[in-house]
């Protein structure tokens, strides 16, 4: 009985120590992954805010895939009323609010895509491929989830999105795209999406066409006058009151 006992512990402590030195080689990682991700914020390849990629580091990572791949898919995401949550709420919650988006984009779209910060509210994200446009419904839905602030009430957001592929873009140049163009085509889709808010919008040939300059659109097409994000109670606090 006294050797079974002992083999147990043996057992016990080998599994013990093999856990624990997988444990210390994943912390290895994330201090490989936080030194780089630092070094890449001070060299003003990543965004500080966010993390994600700075517009010109963007388009050198995102380039790779316009030429190796054979239908690259380009992301041209705009938070919607973001404006009004830095006016109303501050910089703080806006900044807040961009690095929770920044977080939910790279983890929806995983580790093929490459995802950059375009300009304030805007974010582009180039993928290899669209295989599963599910994705599209994933991402939208997860940018809609609500955003704790620093005061304990929360913000529900949302998104539009565009989406190109260079398979729809080559029906009208007849030739590969150049970068500019394909970033082009996804914001052409996106302007669509924003007369719609909260959506996503693949590209097609006739948008190019029939992008209206924001400051020109006409009454039927300009969209309602914006409202500011609603907030939703906490629970907690909201159980109080009932």
């Amino acid at each position: 009985m006294t050797w079974v006992m002992a083999a147990l512990i043996t057992g016990g402590w080998i599994m013990w120590a093999l856990h624990a030195a997988v444990l210390q080689q994943r912390i290895r990682g994330l201090e490989r992954r936080n030194r780089a991700l630092v070094a890449a914020v001070e060299a003003g390849r990543r965004c500080e805010r966010t993390g994600v990629w700075t517009r010109a580091a963007w388009s050198n990572e995102a380039r790779p895939l316009l030429e190796e791949c054979q239908d690259p898919a380009v992301l041209f995401v705009d938070l919607d009323q973001f404006k009004q949550v830095n006016d109303t709420w501050g910089h703080s919650a806006g900044d807040a609010v961009l690095a929770v988006q920044a977080e939910r984009i790279t983890e929806v779209l995983g580790p093929t895509a490459v995802v950059g910060r375009f300009a304030g509210d805007e974010f582009v994200a180039a993928l290899p491929e669209l295989a599963d446009p599910g994705v599209l419904d994933r991402l939208v839905e997860a940018l809609a989830e609500p955003i704790q602030l620093a005061d304990g009430g929360w913000l529900a957001p949302s998104a539009s999105v565009g989406v190109a592929e260079v398979s729809q873009i080559r029906r009208v140049t007849r030739t590969q795209p150049s970068l500019p163009q394909w970033v082009g085509a996804a914001d052409a889709a996106l302007y669509q999406a924003k007369l719609l808010r909260g959506r996503w919008v693949r590209y097609e040939p006739w948008m190019r066409t029939a992008q209206i300059p924001r400051q020109q659109t006409p009454r039927q097409y300009r969209p309602a006058l914006p409202s500011p994000p609603r907030i939703v109670m906490p629970v907690r606090a909201a159980s109080a009151q009932s």
